[in-house]
This record gives structure tokens, C-alpha cells and sequence, in this order.
């Protein structure tokens, strides 16, 4: 600033004074890096071929580097955008200029190169303790297939199958699984040898839509409606006050499994809430799990969540157009979010695994 007024001309007078400002700004990348490599062949005897180092930048036959592949990835698998918005970002911001088509093949030549991580993620899961799992619409080509996700707070893992039945997780956790598995109601989960936790936050939210439409609410249902939200909340005071002594917590979870059952078999006349009232005592050890296991949620918001970045997808690809495909975006995606899991940059991870397949 000079040494007059910046507002209304006068001389200033005094010592000056200083503070700091701080800025941060990004810089266009216009055009994009250009490098040349001059690669050098030898004749091989033994091999009877020409031989070359390779270039640790770039995959055989792509006139892109590990930067710009990996960039395409997130965009189009994490973020959910379309190739057409990433075309447009590669433009604007780095003067790069790709088709379609060399995004899509970008894409799935990643995600093969990530079939290893996959498998291992595969590995990974196996050995956990407790695991969400949860399942949604998927197409491909138009035709109805389902997008299961395996989470908990270690790994996140995708998987597209035709099939809506218990035999996918079966197959993904495998027959020596010794974890619990959390899910909501629906019958797929039910034929599961393994131990089992129940949604309540399903359940609530089922008995609170018996309110819904009634003005005044209908009595018996208020009244179930209100019991079971409140054992609810008694349920998670006692937890919190013996969480640290096992013998304890035994004895809450005895007592909470009596009031639980007890709620249920009271003579309920509605129709709606004896439905609910049966399907608590079908499944009154699977509501209790969590007090028993202090590594269990209560609900199967942990799957719920991980599915929605593949439902934002979802509705701006309607799906996938082919079987490859959907399988390479859940291969993808669960490498993503897994590593994001364990406190891993995408970027700097999967750039050196890129640079050890072309070693």
C-alpha cells in the first residue's frame, strides 16, 4: 500500500505495521507434459530377439502416462462422472484431448492390472470379525443384476452378480468364515451358517411407518411403535454402563432378550404389528448380537453408506454395458476405498503398483 489513503486520498501518518496473509492457489497444467524417450534395442543371442528397457512411466502401448490413467479411474469410478464430463476436465484443465473409447480401455486396462489387490482384499475379508453386507440393483446392458458390498472398518469390498441369493455370500466369505455378519431382514441372509446381527434401524424404521397415513395415529400401533423404540434405547444405557465387564454384560444381554421376547408375544391385534412381532421372535437372537459382541453395530448403516457411491454412479451410467465392465468397476472401486480405509493415498499407491508391472 502507498502512503496515502487507498479510500480517501489522505496522507497516513504513524508507524506501519504487518500482518501475514496466506494464499493458496492451484496452476493450470496448459498444455499437458510432453516427454520423448529414446529407447534403445540390443540384439539378445540367447533369445534370438531385440531386447529394450522399459519405461516405467507409461503401460506398453499407451500414449498416456500412469497420472492421466489414474486421474480417468478416480473420476469415473469414485467420483461417479461420466467419460463425456471427464473428456471435458482433461480439456479444460490440461489441454489433453482423449476419445471415449481410449477412457474406457484406459479404465479396464487398470483394473486387470488390479486383479492381484482384488483377490487379496478377497483374502482380506475372510479373516474379519464382523462384516456389513448389503446388496443393490445393478444393470447390465438393461438386464436386472445386483451389486453386493462386503464393509466393516478394515475393508470395503464389491461385488456384481445375477443373483440375489444367500449363495453370493456364501461363496465371498467362504465356508470356514468364523465372523458375524450384519445385515437388514431380507431372506437372502437368512440360510447363512454363520453368526448373525440384525438391523435396527430397519426394524424401527418399519414399526415407525406403521404411524405414517393415520391421523390421529392408531393407538396400538403408537404404542408398539413407542415400546420398542424405547427397549431400544435401554438396550444401548445398559450396554454403556457394563461394555468393560463381560460377566456384566451377560447378564444385560439375558435380561434384554426377556424383554425383547416378551414384547413380542404380547397380544397384539393389528395385523401389521403381529407381522413385525413375528419377525422379532424369528430373529430375536440375531437383535441381541450386538450387545453380546461389542464389535457389532447395531444397525447396517456401514453398508448402506458404502453403497451409495455406486448408487450415484448408478444414475449417471444407468448400470454397465457389459458383464467386464460392472465387474472391473466393483474390482476398482473396492481397491479405492479400501486403501482410502487403511489411511492409503489412491494415487501414490496405485502408481506404484503401475510402475512395478511395466518393471
Amino acid at each position: 500500500m502507498g502512503l496515502h489513503c487507498p479510500d480517501c486520498g489522505e496522507l497516513l501518518t504513524g508507524a506501519g505495521v504487518t500482518r501475514e496473509r496466506i494464499i493458496e492457489d492451484i496452476e493450470p497444467v496448459r498444455p499437458s507434459q510432453v516427454t520423448c524417450y529414446k529407447i534403445e534395442r540390443r540384439w539378445c543371442p540367447r533369445c534370438q530377439s531385440y531386447k529394450e528397457a522399459p519405461v516405467s512411466a507409461a503401460l506398453p502401448r499407451h500414449r498416456v502416462g500412469f497420472h492421466v490413467m489414474l486421474f480417468v479411474v478416480y473420476q469415473k469410478v469414485a467420483l461417479g462422472l461420466s467419460y463425456g464430463k471427464i473428456r471435458h476436465e482433461l480439456r479444460t484443465y490440461f489441454g489433453l484431448t482423449l476419445s471415449k473409447g481410449e477412457l474406457s480401455n484406459l479404465v479396464a486396462e487398470v483394473a486387470a492390472l488390479f486383479g492381484p489387490a482384488y483377490k487379496r482384499l478377497i483374502d482380506l475379508l475372510r479373516q474379519q470379525t464382523h462384516v456389513h453386507v448389503d446388496e443393490t440393483g445393478w444393470r447390465i446392458n438393461g438386464i436386472n443384476h445386483w451389486l453386493w458390498v462386503f464393509v466393516n472398518d478394515v475393508i470395503t469390498l464389491y461385488v456384481v452378480s445375477h443373483s440375489r441369493g444367500s449363495k453370493v455370500p456364501k461363496a465371498l466369505l467362504g465356508a470356514d468364515f468364523e465372523g458375524s455378519v450384519v445385515s437388514d431382514f431380507y431372506s437372502a441372509y437368512t440360510p447363512l451358517d454363520y453368526d448373525k446381527g440384525k438391523c435396527w434401524a430397519h426394524l424401527l424404521g418399519d414399526s415407525h411407518a406403521l404411524l405414517e397415513g393415520r391421523a390421529p395415529p392408531d393407538a396400538e400401533r403408537q404404542s408398539f411403535h413407542q415400546q420398542l423404540h424405547q427397549l431400544f434405547l435401554d438396550m444401548g444405557l445398559a450396554l454403556e454402563q457394563v461394555k468393560l465387564d463381560d460377566a456384566a454384560r451377560e447378564h444385560v444381554v439375558q435380561e434384554m432378550r426377556q424383554r425383547l421376547q416378551a414384547f413380542a408375544q404380547q397380544a397384539w391385534t393389528d395385523a401389521d404389528c403381529q407381522r413385525l412381532a413375528k419377525r422379532i421372535l424369528k430373529h430375536l437372537d440375531e437383535l441381541v448380537l450386538w450387545l453380546h459382541d461389542p464389535e457389532v453395530d447395531a444397525t447396517n448403516n456401514a453398508a448402506e453408506r458404502a453403497l451409495r457411491p455406486a448408487v450415484v454412479t448408478r444414475k449417471t451410467s444407468f448400470g454397465s454395458h457389459s458383464k467386464k465392465g460392472a465387474l472391473d468397476f466393483a474390482r476398482l472401486l473396492s481397491v479405492i476405498c479400501t486403501w482410502e480405509q487403511q489411511g492409503q493415498d489412491f494415487f501414490s499407491t496405485a502408481h506404484g503398483l503401475l510402475s512395478q508391472s511395466c518393471s
